[in-house]
């Protein structure tokens, strides 16, 4: 790595927070190796949606608090709730929503999708991080699979 592939790590990582599904096309674009965007990817991908994970329990948490304590309200089901409540119910809910929502929808907001629905689980978290690095994994193999080694 060259005195610029620390910097180039973090901009990998940093993106990867956000654009998961681009950021293996910039670590090899910037010449780093498989391993490291792999890293970086993983890495970013991970804390993001530690962070997002915690911090949407919380407030989600303290918003059905606040909810119980005031008067309840009518719900309204449109066409695209009762789309949403079919899937999340379906017997591949849960994978389908956590295997391509935080990917594809971007680590964050898929990150709150999959808290909002299914934040009781205990081991939603770590079903999302598998399936960052699976994903990760195949990403950035295709990428470097399509571009050359990247070395």
């Amino acid at each position: 790595m060259g005195p610029l592939g620390g910097s180039k790590l973090l901009g990998v990582a940093a993106l990867s927070t956000v654009k998961f599904v681009v950021a293996p096309g910039v670590g090899w674009g910037s010449g780093l190796s498989f391993m490291e965007t792999l890293t970086a990817n993983v890495g970013g991908a991970w804390v993001s949606c530690a962070l997002t994970y915690i911090l949407a329990a919380t407030l989600f948490e303290r918003a059905r608090r606040k909810r119980v304590a005031g008067e309840k309200q009518k719900r309204t089901f449109t066409r695209v709730n009762k789309f949403i409540v079919r899937i999340k119910l379906s017997r591949f809910g849960f994978f389908l929503i956590v295997g391509l929502a935080p990917t594809w929808l971007s680590v964050p907001f898929g990150t709150l999708v999959v808290t909002k629905f299914y934040g009781e689980r205990r081991y939603a978290l770590p079903s999302m991080m598998l399936s960052l690095f699976l994903w990760s994994v195949l990403l950035t193999s295709i990428v470097y699979g399509a571009g050359g080694t990247g070395d």
